[in-house]
Order: C-alpha cells, then sequence, then structure tokens
C-alpha cells in the first residue's frame, strides 16, 4: 500500500485544531465551513504552503506464508473424519490521521490459524445425514477500529485530563497523549480464540415427511493484550455462545385446484446473547458503551399447495412475536457523521 496524496483531502472537523477560514472576507469561520475556504485549504495543501510535506507518503509492505494442509480417511462408504490445518490473514493499511495519535499511522495483517476435526456421514441408506465438526482458532495482533485515546484535553503540565476538567488547557497538546484531534484509528492489539463445536442432521423419515437440525456452541474471547488496550476474557462482539434451528417439512398428493401436491414447513431458530462491542463503558457513562444484547427465538411456519408451474402458500413469520435485537448501536456512527 502506497498513498503518497494522503494529506490531500478536505477535512471539515469542528474541533479545537481547525484552521480558520481566510478567504473571500470570512475571518473567522471553520476552516471548510464555506466553499471559498475549502477551496482555499484544498489548493494550500497541494502547493504544500500549509507546513505539510505532500510528498512523503506512507509506505509498507506485508509478506505472509499462508499454508492450507488437509487429511482425510474414509472408514466406510457412508462415512469418513478429516482434519484440516488453514491459516488466513487480513493485510495491513495505512490510517489517515491527523496530529500526534496515540495509535500508529501504519498498522500490519492480523493473522487467523484455524484447526479443524470433523466426522461427516449419510445413514439409513442415504436418507440421512450427520457431521460433527470440532475446531479451535487463533487470532493474533487483530486489527480494531478504535477511538484514538489522545483526543481527550491536555492540563497546562501536558498530562490528559477528562472533559470539563478545571485544569483543561486547550492550547496545550502532548503527541500521542493528549489534545489530539478526535478520529477513528485502526490499530494491532492482542490475540484472541474461538472453539466451538457444529453438529447437523436432516433425516427424511418417510416419502412425505422429513426434518433436520443443527447448532453450535463456541468460545470466542480475548487472550492476553501486549498494547494494554483490550482486557483479557471479553467476549467477542457479535459473536453468540450458543446457536441452533430445527426445521420439518410434510408433502402429500393431492388433487385440489389442479395440484400435484400440498406442503408444510415448520421452522424454529434461536441464538444467545452477544455484545455489540468489544470493550466500552456503561451505556450510563461511556461515548460507546459496551452492551449486552439479548438473545432471541424465531420461529416460521408455511402451508401451501404445488402445481407443475405454480404455487400458492400462506404463511406466518416470527409466530412467536418475538421482537428480535440483532446489536445496539453506540456512538461511533453518530460520531463519525458528525466528523
Amino acid at each position: 500500500f502506497d498513498r503518497t496524496n494522503s494529506q490531500r483531502y478536505i477535512v471539515n472537523h469542528p474541533g479545537a485544531d481547525t484552521l480558520k477560514g481566510i478567504a473571500k472576507g470570512v475571518p473567522g469561520y471553520p476552516d471548510g465551513a464555506v466553499p471559498e475556504t475549502q477551496a482555499y485549504r484544498l489548493a494550500q495543501q497541494a502547493l504544500g504552503f500549509t507546513g505539510v510535506d505532500t510528498t512523503k507518503g506512507r509506505v509498507g509492505n506485508d509478506k505472509e506464508f499462508i499454508p492450507k494442509i488437509s487429511v482425510k480417511y474414509n472408514l466406510n462408504d457412508d462415512a469418513m473424519i478429516y482434519g484440516l490445518y488453514t491459516k488466513g490473514y487480513r493485510p495491513g493499511g495505512v490510517n489517515r490521521s491527523r496530529g500526534d495519535p496515540f495509535f500508529p499511522n501504519a498498522y500490519g495483517p492480523d493473522i487467523m490459524e484455524n484447526n479443524e476435526i470433523g466426522y461427516k456421514s449419510s445413514f439409513a441408506d442415504g436418507r440421512g445425514r450427520l457431521n460433527v465438526i470440532g475446531y479451535h482458532m487463533e487470532w493474533s495482533e487483530y486489527q480494531l477500529e478504535q477511538v484514538d485515546p489522545s483526543q481527550v484535553p491536555c492540563d497546562a503540565n501536558g498530562n490528559a485530563v477528562d472533559f470539563g476538567d478545571p485544569s483543561v488547557a486547550p492550547s496545550v497538546k502532548t503527541p500521542g497523549v493528549c489534545g489530539q484531534p478526535w478520529q477513528n484509528l485502526v490499530a494491532n492489539t492482542g490475540k484472541a480464540h474461538i472453539t466451538g463445536v457444529n453438529l447437523e442432521m436432516d433425516y427424511r423419515v418417510s416419502e412425505r415427511f422429513s426434518f433436520g437440525f443443527n447448532m453450535e456452541m463456541k468460545e470466542a474471547e480475548t487472550d492476553e493484550d501486549e498494547t494494554g488496550i483490550v482486557e483479557t476474557g471479553l467476549q467477542l462482539p457479535l459473536s453468540a455462545d450458543t446457536k441452533g434451528a430445527i426445521w420439518m417439512d410434510y408433502v402429500w398428493p393431492t388433487g385440489q385446484f389442479g395440484a400435484d401436491h400440498g406442503f408444510m414447513r415448520f421452522q424454529y431458530s434461536k441464538q444467545g446473547a452477544i455484545w455489540n462491542n468489544l470493550d466500552g463503558g456503561s451505556p450510563a457513562d461511556a461515548m460507546n458503551p459496551r452492551q449486552r444484547v439479548p438473545g432471541y427465538a424465531i420461529a416460521d411456519a408455511r402451508i401451501g399447495l404445488q402445481g407443475e408451474d405454480w404455487e400458492f402458500s400462506v404463511f406466518i413469520n416470527n409466530l412467536l412475536d418475538e421482537r428480535a435485537a440483532y446489536t445496539y448501536s453506540g456512538g461511533q456512527f453518530l460520531w463519525g457523521m458528525g466528523s
């Protein structure tokens, strides 16, 4: 990745670091408040008149060996076991950062190593299928987008203090500590693991009736973090410990209304509780709180008739009238829009 013109963009930010507009007789307006000052700053940056060296980009490179190794053994004509090792990564990149933030201007790749064993089979002359899979994933130096902590104000001695503290000195700025612009940046943090088991089965009991289910149980948590940014033992966001589903289908021959057959289907799924963020304070005292999102269960039913080239059905979605919450939004999106 090579971004040699990373400084050539307009930042319309209402923070204390914002330059004042000095073009077209509009002194005192925040930079970017009117089109004239936007154009003025863009021209000044392109010509190098703002004190920013636009010729020095942020350059980096990644080199990773990504193997995949698998073995399998056929127990018989209907069953097999296998083992799998894979490694994957997301490439690093650069932050479009301002000032002197705590997080670095560039971040490296994060690595995921997956170890998996499984059993796959069919039974009852192919009318049934049963699979069991166990896995363990190690995630290292995972990339995390965070509000840079140096956006808090400084006191007269250059130490970080809370917003609203009477000792705030607006003109004081300490690199990497305080007094810097508010911004979201990406950084490599610590390690995490995901360990779980997955079970799935479907079975055609007769020509008319079939059913199936699947379920997954897993632990997805952070491990040690050398940077000290994230605590150990936190459940990864948007990852439920348990989830599963069950379904049933029934069909029958009929000549009603010219149909070939009728059908009924019922399905039910359930998911455990999740967290919306990896870290953050309580909703009462944090801008970007970490909130527990409760689990939910959804049931659906359908009945109908089907002909050679047509179908008529009546269905009810969410039979239990569940008000499911998939996640809770924090302040990060709203702040991002505001900046």
